[in-house]
């Protein structure tokens, strides 16, 4: 038996095509030799802001920021010729003064005589993907830069650590110990995804594993700290936290260790900053080192300078009582910049 299949005449080939072209998910726009915008379709509307009406017979240079005008020109030659523009990245001007990143492809229309008489412009937004790249290689700089940092805070304390070890024995003591202090402070790090770590929360983990929680008293308001102060302060506070457990107040089992700190802006043209005391207080008389180690020599050099600040060791009777005053800004600041 014979098939048979309706072929729409061309009203309705027509009226098809439109429906096509309006529902499309791509923003789909004519325009006419001399640059005026001939048909626009609902995607264009979302994507670029303009209603049909507002649209329509406009030139299509106002949707062309001005770092992309060079395109236009080589375009309307490619088209005059009746050459097709394949697909290619570029970026165009939302209503709002935005600019989006699109697909876009251009091709010749012509009349029934073959003649060129405009262009069609089929638009795809491409901003998620362009915005998921970026981001990875946001990501993957930012990634390259903890590598580095991290590499050269190692080597720092390999030569550092050398310098103040009698014997291979006490150097890897030493810098294993310094080691697990900088992979705490990249724990707390990845767990807030290397947005901040609270001073609190990295006093604390560097104290847990030595000492009685009713032995130690810390207050103070929240404060946010970047990459570079989490680690540089980590170390500080394990070097501090080491002493106390050695010849200071955590050695003995009366000893009582205090940290407490403030934020204010203390009116020495320095804006807001961080003052933080350390104080130890126990009966067993320790005198003052006669040799700087590692650790002081971090403390009282290197501390101040990486985080605009200074440092102050006071070795008295009773204990060791350590002040830091830092910029807010610089605990704040993130080792990375993209």
């Amino acid at each position: 038996m014979p098939m048979f299949v309706d072929t729409p005449d061309a009203s309705a080939a027509k009226n098809w095509l439109a429906a096509i072209v309006e529902s499309s998910d791509d923003a789909i726009v004519s325009k006419t030799l001399e640059g005026r915008i001939s048909t626009w379709n609902a995607a264009a509307e979302r994507l670029f802001g303009y209603s049909g009406l507002e649209a329509m017979g406009q030139p299509i240079a106002m949707l062309v920021p001005e770092c992309r005008r060079d395109e236009m020109p080589r375009i309307l030659d490619r088209i005059r010729h009746g050459d097709r523009v394949e697909a290619y990245d570029t970026q165009r001007r939302h209503k709002d003064g935005h600019v989006v990143d699109i697909l876009l492809r251009v091709s010749p229309i012509r009349d029934g005589d073959g003649r060129v008489i405009g262009a069609s412009k089929i638009a795809r937004d491409i901003s998620d993907r362009r915005a998921a790249e970026r981001q990875q290689r946001r990501l993957k700089d930012e990634l390259n830069h903890r590598v580095k940092n991290t590499l050269m805070t190692v080597q720092s304390l390999v030569s550092q650590t050398l310098r103040s070890s009698p014997d291979p024995a006490a150097f890897k003591e030493a810098f294993e110990t310094r080691l697990i202090a900088l992979s705490r402070a990249h724990d707390l790090l990845e767990r807030g995804q290397w947005e901040g770590v609270e001073l609190r929360d990295l006093i604390a983990r560097n104290l847990a594993p030595f000492a009685e929680p009713d032995r130690i008293g810390m207050g103070g308001p929240t404060v946010r700290l970047g990459p570079e102060a989490t680690v540089s302060l980590g170390l500080a506070f394990n070097e501090l936290t080491l002493n106390a457990l050695t010849v200071g107040a955590l050695a003995g089992i009366d000893g009582r260790l205090s940290v407490t700190w403030e934020t204010a802006d203390f009116g020495d043209g320095r804006g807001p900053c961080l003052r933080l005391d350390w104080v130890e207080r126990h009966d067993r008389m320790v005198g003052i080192p006669t040799r700087r180690g590692f650790g002081r020599r971090f403390l009282e050099d290197a501390l101040g300078r990486q985080l605009d600040g200074s440092v102050t060791l006071a070795f008295g009777a009773d204990g060791v009582h350590c002040h830091l005053d830092l910029r807010l800004a610089a605990l704040h600041a993130s080792a990375f910049t993209p």
